[in-house]
């Protein structure tokens, strides 16, 4: 079974990076997906807060989704991206407390 992540669409059109999207992914992982989904509504405003910090306020959120790492790779490869050498290196649970 795969591990879900909670995954953002960045929008970087502003700072001038090329490609100008990518997906971004957490390492917390999650066992199903209903679990990552549950948690976007309770880690959402930090989530967006993060980007703007990390793109000094010129990116722009577009999407969170939980996806497993082949379907992050997948989606950052079909927007230009290279592939990442060092897949599977996200091998960790969830730390957040249980019912958040």
């Amino acid at each position: 079974m795969n591990a879900f992540f909670i995954t953002v669409l960045l929008n970087v059109t502003l700072m001038g990076v090329v490609p100008p999207l990518g997906w971004l992914q957490d390492v917390n992982e999650f066992d199903n997906k209903e679990q990552c989904e549950e948690m976007i509504p309770v880690l959402g405003p930090m989530i967006f807060q993060q980007m703007m910090s990390y793109t000094n306020g010129l990116g722009v959120v577009e999407k969170i989704e939980c996806i497993t790492e082949e379907e992050w790779i997948d989606r950052n490869t079909a927007l230009g991206h290279e592939a990442p050498e060092n897949v599977g290196w996200k091998k960790k649970k969830s730390t957040l407390p249980e019912g958040t």
